[in-house]
């Protein structure tokens, strides 16, 4: 998670649905491969402010052991805002790098530091920590990508609600204790802020 974590703002801070229909159909996004809802769906949440929506949309619907798009953009509000970044933790990271862009050769040098006995660090967009999580991000197609990352995070986001529940599986994705408790609140919050936003523009 980033050094920083959100507080959910309430709705009516946000765009009213006028001015976001606006912006949403001004936007210019390079999205590839995507179906019309696809399509539609990462233009929304980009308007929002998120980034990578279009790899988020993606990994979301990648196979059906996924949470539900509101829940995974809970988990993705709590961690990064959608941000392809390093965490700010960690010995294998340069702390130069924290918070900053991931790509392919800052992963390369990170793994290799963190292969040695570096502590790991978060990376991407839902900032997955545990090195077999990384491996597995690695091996679908590169951890630095955004989209294999988020489909890394949502797979082990809904395994943990599975075991735990809904609330109690975003406190075991931070970890334990006050911290994560309050990670839960912020996400069971940002999760019903989402559920309004995506209902709210449902196709009819």
């Amino acid at each position: 998670m980033l050094l920083s974590p959100k507080s959910p703002r309430l709705p009516e801070d946000l765009l009213i649905a006028q001015s976001l229909t606006e912006q949403v159909e001004s936007m210019n996004l390079e999205i590839v491969g995507l179906t019309s809802r696809e399509w539609q769906l990462a233009k929304l949440i980009a308007a929002y402010g998120i980034q990578n929506a279009e790899a988020i949309v993606v990994a979301q619907g990648a196979t059906s052991d996924r949470p539900r798009l509101a829940q995974c953009l809970a988990g993705i509000e709590n961690e990064s805002g959608g941000a392809n970044v390093f965490g700010g933790e960690g010995t294998a990271c340069p702390r130069e790098w924290w918070e900053h862009e991931v790509n392919q050769y800052r992963y390369v040098v990170y793994r290799e530091a963190r292969n040695r006995g570096g502590t790991p660090d978060g990376v991407g967009p839902m900032q997955i920590t545990d090195d077999s999580l990384q491996v597995e991000a690695q091996r679908l197609g590169g951890c630095w990508h955004p989209q294999f990352s988020c489909d890394v995070g949502f797979h082990f986001l809904h395994a943990l609600m599975v075991e735990y529940g809904t609330s109690d599986g975003y406190m075991h994705y931070n970890g334990s204790g006050p911290a994560a408790e309050a990670y839960r609140e912020r996400a069971v919050r940002w999760e019903a802020i989402w559920e309004s936003r995506l209902e709210a523009h449902r196709p009819s």
